[in-house]
């Protein structure tokens, strides 16, 4: 996030190898759950072996549960015990909390989100190469496209015809912009979409 690649294993270690121990490293896995798992990072060994790490996930992303506003954090307990401090109360409600327990033990809506996520990703990138637009490889459910053009622009005439994408002008990249993983349906109606707006500016 922002543009939906991860560090590696390697990468990570190499980075805590360079840090004194009373830094407090937070790792924000929002997409998690998407990630390669060969190749992620194995965050909760640190926490396990007592590390000053803490982990942030989401039931927002592969869960589907965004409007329960609800996550977890994994941490030592002493880094914990420090976070309650400064927690306001009552900040999950029943019902978030009913879903969530409830998601996790959905393995079978897992499995299917998960393969739909990698079916749809491949669909986009076959079309997007198709057109000769240069995307960034995903480990998240949105892929990054690069229009080499004002994407702000693209982006507002997509809207226009029903589908939104987000410009990452915002992050300091005026051509990209991030489209998330949908339906089939949704997937094809932004190539539609974007070819002929792509076709247009380019």
């Amino acid at each position: 996030n922002p543009i939906g690649t991860s560090v590696t294993r390697q990468q990570f270690s190499f980075f805590m190898e360079q840090l004194s121990e009373d830094v407090l490293v937070v790792c924000d896995e929002a997409y998690y759950e998407y990630a390669n798992k060969e190749t992620y990072p194995q965050t909760f060994k640190l926490v396990e072996e007592g590390r000053n790490v803490m982990i942030l996930r989401t039931f927002s992303k592969l869960y589907g549960l965004a409007g329960f506003r609800i996550g977890y954090c994994v941490a030592k307990e002493s880094l914990l015990e420090a976070l309650w401090k400064v927690s306001p109360p009552f900040s999950v409600n029943k019902f978030a909390q009913i879903g969530a327990a409830a998601a996790l033990d959905d393995g079978e809506h897992v499995k299917k989100a998960l393969e739909m996520n990698e079916l749809g990703k491949k669909f986009l990138y076959e079309n997007l190469q198709k057109m000769s637009v240069d995307y960034i490889p995903s480990e998240t459910n949105f892929v990054t496209v690069d229009v080499k053009a004002d994407t702000q622009k693209i982006c507002e005439e997509m809207q226009k015809r029903g589908v939104i994408v987000r410009p990452l002008t915002m992050y300091g990249q005026p051509t990209f912009f991030r489209v998330t993983v949908g339906t089939p349906e949704q997937n094809q109606k932004f190539i539609e979409v974007f070819q002929r707006i792509h076709n247009k500016h380019v």
